[in-house]
């Protein structure tokens, strides 16, 4: 879940709408971005990515091509 326009003046705070908006079973992510000066914008986008990926891999028994992807983001972070 991603809480926009954190730097605008009075607005709700983050636990207010977090305990309105994500109210089910199970609790999603929360970000707090400001779009306009790319606050939080790379880190929530990272993450949905992240997690649409997660999903596909899941869903297509692509367990093998995970395990070469992280040896290979490893290796490229160690370079």
């Amino acid at each position: 879940m991603q809480f926009n326009k954190r730097d605008l003046p009075n607005v709700a705070p983050v636990e207010f709408m977090n305990f309105m908006l994500n109210q089910r079973e199970a609790k999603a992510l929360c970000f707090e971005t400001v779009a306009r000066d790319g606050v939080g914008i790379y880190e929530c986008l990272n993450i949905i990515c992240r997690m649409v990926m997660a999903k596909f891999i899941q869903e297509h028994n692509m367990a093998a091509a995970v395990l070469n992807a992280k040896d290979l983001a490893v290796k490229a972070t160690q370079s």
